[in-house]
């Protein structure tokens, strides 16, 4: 299993990868991360920016942080 510090900063090629994947999303209650899925037996959530002051989604795979961005992948 990988660990990753909470301290460095995300991977963009992990980033990149997820954004490129086949995701069917799920909508959740949680109006903060309104968004859900397993994808290859991993959680995958989306969490909501204070946009445009943040970016409008953070991806966030068993609770790690990938990274965040605006435009919604055409792959989703």
């Amino acid at each position: 299993m990988r660990h990753h510090d909470p301290s460095s900063p995300p991977d963009p090629d992990r980033l990149g990868l997820a954004l490129r994947t086949v995701v069917a999303w799920t909508r959740t209650i949680d109006v903060d991360q309104p968004y859900s899925a397993l994808v290859d037996g991993r959680a995958w959530t989306l969490r909501l920016g204070d946009f445009p002051a943040e970016p409008l989604y953070t991806l966030l795979v068993d609770g790690e942080v990938i990274g965040s961005f605006d435009t919604w992948p055409p792959s989703w």
